[in-house]
C-alpha cells in the first residue's frame, strides 16, 4: 500500500498548477465574464509572476499573456498601451500570428490604418490564418475606399472647396483624425458628413486633440466671435 500512496502523491504534485497559471486562469474568467479592469489587473499579476523566474525560462507562456492583456486593453480604450503590450508580444514570440493580429487592431482602433495594413502583412508572411487574413483584406479595403473617396472629392464642384480645404488642413496639423469621415456638398443650405463605411458600436471615428476644441465661451470672447456677436445686436 505504501507504493501506491507514494504515486498517487507524485500524481498531484504533477498535476499541481503554479501560482502564475491559477492567476491567469482567473483572469480569463474576468475577460469572459466582461469584468476588464479586474481582468487588466490579473493579467498583470500573472505577467510579474511569471517574469520573476525569468523570460528566457518560459517565453511562449509570457508572450501569450501580454496578448491576453493587449486585447483587455483593447476593451478598456487603452488602444496605445494595447499596442505596447501588442510588440512585447511579437518580441518574445516573433513566430506566432496572434501578436501581429492584436497589434493590428489596436493600431485599426487609432485609425492608423496604414501601419495596421503594414503589421498585417508581416504577420501572412510568419504564419498565414483566417483571422489575419480578414483583417488584412478589410483594412485594405477600407484604405482603398478613403483614397478612392479622396480623389472624389478633390474633382468635385464645389463653391466651399477652398474653404474646406482650409479647416481639413488646420483639423490634420493639428492631429486630429478622421480617415472614415469625408464632406458633401449637395447645395448652400445642405452639406453632410458622411463614412466610408458601416459604424460599429463605440467605434472611434473623429479625434480631435482638447487645444483644438472651442467652448463656446471662448468662441464668444474670440476676435470672429465678437464679430459674428456685434453682427446679430442690434
Amino acid at each position: 500500500m505504501a507504493p501506491k500512496n507514494k504515486k498517487k502523491g507524485k500524481a498531484a504534485k504533477g498535476v499541481e498548477k503554479s501560482a502564475g497559471e491559477q492567476v491567469k486562469e482567473q483572469a480569463d474568467k474576468a475577460f469572459d465574464s466582461e469584468s476588464f479592469d479586474k481582468a487588466f489587473e490579473l493579467y498583470s499579476e500573472a505577467i510579474g509572476l511569471l517574469e520573476q523566474d525569468g523570460v528566457e525560462s518560459d517565453g511562449e507562456r509570457l508572450a501569450k499573456l501580454y496578448s491576453n492583456r493587449s486585447v483587455t486593453l483593447l476593451k478598456l480604450k487603452q488602444f496605445d498601451r494595447a499596442v505596447e503590450d501588442a510588440e512585447k508580444t511579437i518580441s518574445l514570440l516573433p513566430g506566432w500570428s496572434r501578436g501581429y493580429y492584436r497589434k493590428g487592431q489596436a493600431l485599426e482602433a487609432i485609425m492608423r490604418y496604414e501601419d495596421a495594413f503594414k503589421v498585417y502583412e508581416a504577420g501572412l508572411k510568419v504564419e498565414e490564418t483566417d483571422a489575419l487574413h480578414a483583417a488584412y483584406d478589410a483594412v485594405k479595403g477600407l484604405i482603398e475606399d478613403i483614397e478612392q473617396m479622396q480623389k472624389k472629392i478633390s474633382s468635385e464642384v464645389n463653391p466651399d472647396h477652398d474653404k474646406y480645404e482650409v479647416m481639413l488642413k488646420w483639423l490634420i496639423q493639428g492631429g486630429a483624425k478622421f480617415p472614415k469621415l469625408y464632406m458633401e456638398y449637395y447645395s448652400e443650405d445642405y452639406r453632410g458628413v458622411h463614412s466610408l463605411s458601416k459604424i460599429v458600436n463605440d467605434e472611434i471615428i473623429l479625434e480631435v486633440p482638447l487645444n483644438m476644441i472651442m467652448s463656446s465661451d471662448i468662441a464668444k470672447d474670440s476676435e470672429i466671435g465678437k464679430k459674428i456677436i456685434d453682427s446679430v445686436c442690434y
